[in-house]
């Protein structure tokens, strides 16, 4: 496959970012797919810290170890390739790079499967397009970035704030206390961010 459709040395460096800051996770699980990366040793060390990340566990280089060891999939030097990558700032550039050679990769494997299905299967032209818009359509939907929660998340993070809320009492304020009587009342405290 032409190197214009994937980059290595970008998912080494977004995987070696995750390791060592593992909080942004949260950001890429919105958007990116372990398919999303062209190695397949990288699909399985994202798809590692995408059960390590739902089960509340760690994302460290021991636990994706372990996880994968579990599965037969550790590579170990995949694994070096990615902990001696630098970890990069501007993570969002990187996401973007991936997901956009991934949907190029996407595309031309569904440029092969048409003319498969034009040429080998007894298809009517309506039934070919038919195909071609429901995988078109697919690869659109997994390019998109999905902002949902599962309910339970959103439960424990509805709980968590009744509670908080709760606690304050009958106070005015909504956010942080600002420390001033008066700046409450007219800002109800300070939002989050």
């Amino acid at each position: 496959m032409e190197e214009s459709l994937y980059n290595l040395a970008f998912e080494r460096s977004l995987l070696s970012s995750i390791i060592f800051d593992p909080a942004q996770f949260d950001d890429f699980d919105a958007v990116l797919t372990p398919e999303d990366f062209y190695l397949s040793a990288h699909q399985e060390i994202y798809r590692a810290m995408m059960s390590l990340a739902h089960r509340d566990l760690p994302i460290d280089e021991e636990f994706i170890r372990k996880e994968l060891t579990a599965k037969g999939k550790f590579d170990e030097r995949v694994m070096v390739e990615i902990l001696t990558a630098n970890p990069i700032a501007n993570t969002k550039a990187y996401v973007q790079e991936i997901k956009d050679k991934a949907i190029k990769r996407h595309l031309l494997t569904l440029t092969t499967e048409i003319k498969r299905v034009t040429l080998e299967e007894e298809l009517s032209g309506t039934d070919v397009v038919d195909l071609v818009e429901k995988k078109l359509y697919e690869i659109t939907q997994s390019s998109q970035a999905t902002d949902f929660k599962d309910a339970p998340a959103i439960a424990d993070e509805t709980l968590a704030y009744i509670e908080e809320m709760k606690a304050r009492g009958d106070s005015v304020l909504v956010g942080v206390d600002t420390g001033y009587a008066e700046l409450n009342k007219m800002t109800t405290g300070y939002g989050k961010g």
